[in-house]
C-alpha cells in the first residue's frame, strides 16, 4: 500500500534556478508525516522529458524549490526520454 504524488513542469526555470514541482503546503506536510510513521509515499514529476521519483520524505524540500543537480541527488529514481516504464515499475517495489 502507498501513494503516489504526480506532478508536471514544463521545463527547469532559466539560469539553474530552483524548481518548486507544485506541491502544495498541505501535500508536503502529509508526505513527510506518512514517510514518518513507516508509509509507503513518493513524488513522481515530469520536467520536461525527464522523469524523477522521490520519496515523500523529500517533499518539504521539494515543497521548496530544488535545483537540478540536488534534484537528482535525493531522487530514488530517474529517467529520461527513453526511459522504460518497467525500471520505474521495479523501483517502487
Amino acid at each position: 500500500e502507498g501513494w503516489i504524488e504526480l506532478k508536471f513542469k514544463s521545463r527547469w526555470p532559466p539560469r539553474g534556478g530552483p524548481l518548486k514541482v507544485g506541491l502544495e503546503r498541505e501535500q508536503w506536510i502529509w508526505l513527510d508525516e506518512w514517510a514518518a510513521a513507516g508509509g509507503c509515499c513518493w513524488v513522481l514529476a515530469q520536467v520536461g522529458r525527464r522523469l524523477y521519483l522521490w520519496e515523500g520524505c523529500h517533499a518539504e524540500e521539494l515543497y521548496h524549490g530544488v535545483t537540478e543537480e540536488r534534484a537528482m541527488e535525493i531522487s530514488f529514481w530517474a529517467g529520461g526520454e527513453g526511459a522504460v516504464w518497467r525500471d520505474l515499475a521495479t523501483a517502487l517495489m
